[in-house]
């Protein structure tokens, strides 16, 4: 059986493209890449998962659980109190 990951929109949260996230204040730069590389990596598994056609439960689980840590990654650099300069 082929189980649906359900997709995450992580633009709202860190674009990779304008880094909303920096231009704001919320993220450093710094803050930001590692956010980004984060996120690759959770495309990285989804990608992998898919690539023989069907997501196992396993796989379903463990990548769920790899976004859920991402966006909590992500809450939680965006409300630190650290400042850009």
């Amino acid at each position: 059986t082929a189980y649906e990951i359900p997709k995450r929109d992580w633009s709202s949260d860190v674009c990779s493209s304008d880094l909303a996230g920096v231009k704001s204040g919320e993220l450093t730069p710094k803050e930001a890449e590692r956010l980004q590389k984060g996120q690759a990596r959770v495309q990285k598994m989804e990608d992998k998962a898919r690539a023989d056609g069907k997501i196992t439960k396993k796989e379903a689980r463990q990548i769920e659980h790899a976004q859920d840590q991402q966006s909590k990654k992500i809450a939680r650099e965006k409300h630190d109190k650290q400042k850009t300069k």
